[in-house]
C-alpha cells in the first residue's frame, strides 16, 4: 500500500485530528517558554571589575585606558571653553594617578564604556562635577553621587561656588548655536 498523499484541507478526518493534536502540542509549548521568559527576568553580563589600570585624563570625565575611551557614569563636568574645565580635568589626572578600581557597566550610545570607580563620586564632592545619574544607574551610585554633591553644595566647592553652567546647558547652547549660523 502506498502512502496516502491528502492534506488535512482535503477532508481526510485521519489527518485534521493529528495535525490538531500538533499544533495544540505547539501552543502548549509556547505558552511554558512564555511563563519561564516571564518567571526568569533578563540579566546583562555581570560588570567587569579592572584594577591597577594605567590610565589618562581626557577631560573631567571621560579616561583613556590603554585603547579603550572610559566615560565616568552618574557625573558630568565642565566641557572645553567652560570655567573649571582644566582643574576638572587636573583633579581627575590626580585622582587617577595611583591604581585605581574600575567596574565596566555598559556602553552609551557613542561606543564609549560607562564606569564607575571611586574618581566618580570624589570629582562631585570636590565640586569639579554635577551629579547626573539616569534612570538606568545603580542606586547605590545614585546615593554616593547625591551625597557627595549635598557635601560639594553646602561647602560651595568649585561649581557651588558661584553661577555655573551645566555641561549639558552649555553643549546645548553650542548645538543651537551651529544650526542658525
Amino acid at each position: 500500500m502506498g502512502r496516502a498523499t491528502r492534506s488535512p484541507q482535503s477532508g481526510n478526518r485521519k489527518y485534521k485530528s493529528h495535525y490538531r493534536a500538533a499544533a495544540a502540542g505547539a501552543g502548549l509549548v509556547a505558552g511554558v517558554l512564555a511563563t519561564i521568559a516571564i518567571a526568569i527576568p533578563y540579566t546583562p553580563d555581570p560588570p567587569r571589575t579592572t584594577r591597577g589600570i594605567k590610565c589618562i585624563a581626557i577631560d573631567g570625565d571621560t579616561l583613556r585606558c590603554g585603547k579603550s575611551r572610559i566615560r565616568l557614569t552618574c557625573i558630568d563636568a565642565p566641557e572645553t571653553g567652560q570655567p573649571l574645565y582644566k582643574e576638572s580635568k587636573a583633579a581627575l589626572a590626580q585622582l587617577i594617578r595611583r591604581p585605581i578600581k574600575i567596574t565596566a557597566l555598559r556602553r552609551d550610545r557613542y561606543g564609549r564604556t560607562l564606569a564607575w570607580s571611586e574618581a566618580n563620586a570624589e570629582m562631585v564632592r570636590m565640586g569639579l562635577a554635577w551629579g547626573w545619574c539616569r534612570e538606568e544607574d545603580d542606586l547605590r551610585h545614585k546615593l554616593v553621587i547625591a551625597a557627595a554633591e549635598t557635601e560639594a553644595r553646602v561647602a560651595r566647592r568649585g561649581i557651588w561656588s558661584g553661577q555655573h553652567e551645566p555641561p549639558w546647558k552649555y553643549r546645548q547652547r553650542l548645538r543651537q548655536s551651529r544650526i542658525t549660523r
